[in-house]
């Protein structure tokens, strides 16, 4: 017999997009291109705004979580001393360069959160010195330079960046050491800084507006003798404070019924029946996304099958509301979330071309995107355009795991999602 596959798509719409000023919390340090030596003892930083009833902080790796530093933080914290860098509560990472450091702010009825801009880096101890310059009688001092600043860290144009290197040998009145900017890898030459005052070791170099956002290293030579600096990152200067906005979602929630099983008949009929009988709206506003199945009887067949209904949802925001105000450094996307037998969150996807009429939620195109905490350059396109109907699609995850073995079924695979909104800091530029 055929196999029938009937697709039904329900719509509600609910709630329009509005734009607000929100309570917030900001990671200061470490917040991109630090250097930190596992067992050192750093601060971790941040500022809030906002009546939170405790803090939590949370060690990340690669954009995942790996432990928390520290939980349950009174309510007027700004900074947590991380007495042993690499620590967290049961057990100790490695060395890397691709950790973030999460704060997590709580309040009676919610939860805001922020990252590290950036990666920082966490090194291993030192096992060895910069070595001087001893040598046997007649024997000639092989030159050698160590830069001491900068060693990580963000700087931003305008600001002075401090520059410093020792040598292995006493320079005198004609030592004079010059001084580039190399990309983060230290292979390409980016442009001249200067040189140093005849017998210094170290410059101070204001950092000029049209230097290009990204990493960066200082390199400090004399003929053939040359070092370089800590990987260090420079962003453009901003002026005044960061101005924080939430923009709510629209939500259109649809499902879908298909029926595996090889009969023909009522099934179908019977599983849209059971599925209004036991499916009831999620509510305004409310994502609900998954599956959930059910065991029903065919009459015409005279035998039990089984309905499965598929749920996704499309989000989408009102950006006609969001004016520029200067430059967008983050875009975040935050809800609230319950579970319904779910282990896993919802996967979460950023349409490749607007939402139209005819546009499904189980066919449209869209783009996985991992992490819900940069949402930038995503939103950044949406600005361009921001009379068109961009949003972002949820699917379950798992969506279409079934057991059939013989243990039966399984049931139920679903997850709510409330107060779906996007989270923008704008700044000025300083002039």
């Amino acid at each position: 017999m055929k196999v029938k596959k009937i697709i039904l798509l329900v719509i509600s719409t609910v709630f329009f997009s509005s734009l607000m000023f929100s309570a917030y919390v900001k990671v200061k340090s470490p917040n991109g291109g630090e250097t930190w030596q596992l067992g050192s003892e750093k601060l971790i930083t941040w500022e809030k705004s906002g009546d939170y009833t405790h803090f939590r902080i949370i060690l990340r790796k690669a954009n995942k979580r790996v432990g928390d530093i520290a939980l349950n933080l009174g309510p007027n914290s700004t900074s947590y001393l991380w007495k042993k860098v690499g620590e967290y509560i049961g057990g100790n990472v490695t060395a890397g360069s691709d950790y973030k450091i999460r704060v997590r702010a709580y309040f009676p009825n919610g939860v805001e959160s922020d990252d590290s801009d950036l990666n920082f880096s966490i090194i291993s101890k030192s096992k060895s010195r910069f070595k001087t310059g001893r040598r046997k009688k007649g024997q000639a001092i092989v030159k050698k330079i160590r830069v001491l600043s900068p060693k990580g860290g963000n700087y931003e144009t305008g600001q002075k960046l401090p520059i410093s290197w020792t040598t292995n040998w006493k320079t005198g009145s004609r030592d004079i050491f010059y001084l580039d900017l190399y990309s983060g890898s230290g292979k390409k030459f980016k442009r001249n800084i200067g040189k140093s005052k005849p017998g210094f070791r170290s410059l101070n170099w204001p950092i000029p507006g049209d230097v290009w956002p990204e990493f960066y290293t200082i390199r400090v030579s004399q003929g053939n003798c040359k070092a370089l600096s800590g990987r260090f990152h420079i962003s453009r200067s901003y002026a005044g404070k960061p101005k924080f906005y939430i923009i709510k979602g629209k939500v259109v929630n649809g499902w879908r019924i298909n029926k595996y099983d090889p009969n023909d008949g009522t099934g179908y009929s019977e599983c849209k029946k059971r599925r209004e009988q036991e499916d009831s709206d999620p509510g305004p506003g409310v994502i609900r996304v998954g599956y959930s199945t059910y065991r029903i009887y065919d009459y015409e067949e005279s035998e039990f099958s089984w309905c499965y209904n598929y749920y996704r949802s499309f989000v989408y925001f009102n950006l006609k509301s969001a004016p520029r105000q200067g430059i967008l450094v983050k875009a975040e996307l935050k809800y609230n979330k319950q579970v319904g037998g779910c282990a896993y969150s919802a996967r979460v996807y950023a349409l490749d071309r607007k939402w139209g009429k005819n546009s499904s939620l189980f066919s449209v195109k869209a783009t996985y995107h991992a992490d819900p905490a940069d949402f930038r350059d995503v939103v950044n396109k949406w600005l361009a355009f921001p009379n068109a109907n961009y949003g972002l699609v949820f699917v379950g995850p798992a969506e279409k795991t079934r057991d059939k073995g013989k243990t039966g079924y399984k049931r139920n695979c679903l997850l709510y999602y409330d107060n779906v909104r996007l989270v923008l800091t704008f700044k000025e530029q300083a002039k």
